[in-house]
């Protein structure tokens, strides 16, 4: 996603924590006011959660051993808080920006860093959602286990 505002002080931002965590037209004409006339504002976000596999395949696996929280509404902070497009405009052009353009791109992702399939499975058990999830399960054991690779 990138932006231009024609505004006031910095010529370009790069953002992802603030435009994403805080979603809103207030925060992010925070952002344009930082920025000087014809200042430009670049950022990546995440692609709805059915476009990211990286967490969908894991998330099939562990709701075999845990229930899955209800998805976040489309208006909640959070990773995919700007996965719509449409809203993610809405949001920018409340906040004065203009020209916003949504250029979509799709890398792979080596979740674990590339190691071995354990490692990918420690990583993803240990991460914050991993954790809250399993933290959650009263069978805590039972899901813990059967998370491990043999």
């Amino acid at each position: 996603m990138v932006v231009t505002r024609p505004s006031v002080r910095s010529t370009g931002l790069s953002s992802s924590l603030p435009v994403r965590a805080f979603p809103t037209a207030r925060t992010n004409a925070n952002l344009r006011q930082a920025t000087r006339r014809r200042g430009r504002l670049a950022f990546v976000c995440w692609q709805p959660m059915t476009a990211n596999p990286w967490l969908l395949v894991p998330g099939a696996a562990l709701a075999e051993h845990v229930p899955l929280p209800e998805p976040a509404t489309p208006d909640a902070p959070g990773m995919f808080a700007l996965a719509d497009p449409d809203r993610t405009r809405r949001i920018l052009t409340d906040a004065g920006w203009s020209k916003v353009d949504n250029a979509p791109a799709r890398t792979s992702i080596l979740v674990g860093g590339g190691g071995t399939v354990d490692d990918t499975v420690e990583f993803l058990r240990g991460g914050s959602l991993g954790r809250t999830l399993l933290a959650a399960d009263r069978a805590h054991g039972t899901a813990r286990a059967g998370l491990t690779l043999q």
